[in-house]
């Protein structure tokens, strides 16, 4: 393993803070997968408290929060503004996994304790239309995470993504989710769209991946200045990485860190060329990948 981090009650009080539905308008609270997992069926009991349960650097470094400058280095900025003559629903972006029809990769985490945790995402063969004002009409991928613990499905949420062609970034446009009750049952947990109203006023599209990464740039995970959550610091460039699936070189490492609390901890992240996520200190390493034979 690249890092020993393994997450635990430190990692979700303090790190992984923001579940809502996965925009970047409202930050939300997300819990780890080993934590839901851990907690069993009080997913859903936590989901009707706190909202849907997503953990964000599953796919991308931000989740639901803006992309705000926070300093002269930042390259995480969305200006200019999507325009829908740019959006490409399926494409490859330099650190993202293939957008395109077909596509799979599994991440995997196995505790001390020998509990078995599984990521499963895959791009499905369809398309998810908008017609947003200020930006048109355009047309996104749809991309399925599906959450298992023991081999037992938790979690399903699908997200409304697509990549920018003027930047080659990947932005997300929205999602829907469900938790899976004890009888296997999909429970909606929630939905939200661009351009729609939401309780932070009008859904905005939010950044997943740039397309360049430069040590010491930023993103701030929030909507507002003054409450901005979480930081993503990208902290390495050019490294190698190991894990189940294979080996990958020239990749970047981001650190998330909160802004309040405990700052010093971090969650840490690696993102290769074409492959996308390899390795994430809460949700573990890549398994798998049809990006290796594409």
């Amino acid at each position: 393993m690249l890092f020993p981090a393994t997450p635990g009650a430190d990692a979700l009080a303090g790190i992984n803070r923001e579940f809502h539905i996965w925009a970047m308008v409202v930050v939300c609270r997300t819990a780890t997968t080993a934590a839901l997992a851990a907690l069993g069926r009080a997913v859903a009991a936590l989901a009707n408290k706190w909202g849907p349960i997503v953990v964000a650097a599953s796919m991308g470094i931000s989740g639901n929060a803006r992309a705000e400058s926070t300093g002269s280095h930042d390259t995480f900025s969305q200006n200019p503004p999507l325009q829908a003559r740019d959006i490409i629903p399926h494409g490859r972006s330099p650190y993202f996994f293939p957008l395109v029809p077909g596509h799979k990769h599994v991440l995997e985490l196995t505790e001390e304790s020998g509990e078995r945790y599984r990521r499963e995402t895959a791009v499905l063969d369809q398309v998810e239309v908008f017609d947003v004002g200020g930006i048109g009409r355009f047309a996104t991928a749809v991309v399925r995470e599906e959450e298992f613990a023991a081999d037992e499905l938790l979690f399903r949420v699908d997200r409304w993504v697509a990549i920018d062609g003027s930047t080659n970034n990947v932005h997300i446009f929205g999602e829907v989710s469900w938790a899976i009750n004890a009888k296997g049952h999909a429970q909606l947990e929630g939905i939200w769209r661009v351009g729609e109203a939401d309780e932070g006023g009008i859904a905005r599209p939010g950044l997943l991946m740039p397309a360049s990464m430069t040590v010491g740039s930023r993103l701030a995970l929030q909507g507002e200045v003054d409450e901005w959550d979480a930081t993503v610091d990208v902290v390495a460039t050019g490294i190698h990485v190991t894990v189940p699936a294979g080996t990958f070189a020239d990749c970047v490492r981001l650190r998330k860190k909160p802004l309040r609390g405990r700052k010093k901890d971090g969650v840490d992240s690696v993102w290769c060329p074409q492959v996308g996520l390899v390795f994430h200190a809460s949700t573990g390493e890549l398994t798998s990948s049809t990006a290796q034979s594409n």
